[in-house]
């Protein structure tokens, strides 16, 4: 009786602490705590500079701890790509900062920690497969001259922060867009 006593008044003790605390601004999504933060990033001043867009076409593969400002973004054609620890600066001369359709991939792709800026098109296109989907979380995409985020199916985004637009004329601009899939 004493060892259930015990363990009651922990599990009463960590949920007062935990689930019933009360919500802060900071618990909410923000340019502060999305993206590339020194927090998730703590390597962030060792990252690779100035890299350029690319193909990525190996299954498996990890981009991490990369500043890409020399303009496009990420086409993503495998499966179970990580991308973690990312800024992308599309400098308006890509459609987009990370491709992923379903046609070329996309199953599996984990993408966190990541920020992407000033895309001509949408920031980014998301897309799983069935029962592999595309996981977002705590991803910053701001200053897209049309969509922030376009989502095919099966596609989780999580504690992320989409704003700010740079519209050109005859655009419609959603934060975010989707048009088929499921889930």
């Amino acid at each position: 009786l004493l060892v259930s006593l015990v363990i009651y008044s922990s599990l009463v003790g960590f949920l007062d602490a935990h689930l019933f605390a009360p919500l802060t601004v900071d618990a909410f999504p923000s340019s502060s705590n999305t993206g590339v933060t020194a927090q998730d990033c703590p390597n962030w001043n060792e990252r690779k500079s100035n890299t350029s867009g690319r193909t990525i076409s190996t299954d498996g593969a990890v981009i991490d701890y990369e500043h890409i400002s020399g303009g496009g973004g990420l086409r993503i054609e495998a499966k179970n790509v990580t991308i973690r620890c990312v800024k992308i600066d599309a400098k308006f001369s890509d459609r987009y900062g990370i491709n992923c359709f379903t046609g070329k991939g996309c199953a599996g792709l984990l993408v966190e920690n990541v920020e992407i800026s000033n895309c001509t098109s949408a920031c980014a296109t998301a897309a799983g497969a069935s029962g592999s989907p595309s996981i977002w979380r705590q991803v910053h995409l701001h200053d897209s001259q049309k969509d922030l985020l376009k989502i095919e199916g099966n596609t989780i985004l999580e504690d992320s922060y989409l704003h700010g637009y740079k519209p050109v004329a005859g655009a419609h601009n959603d934060a975010i867009q989707t048009s088929r899939g499921s889930n």
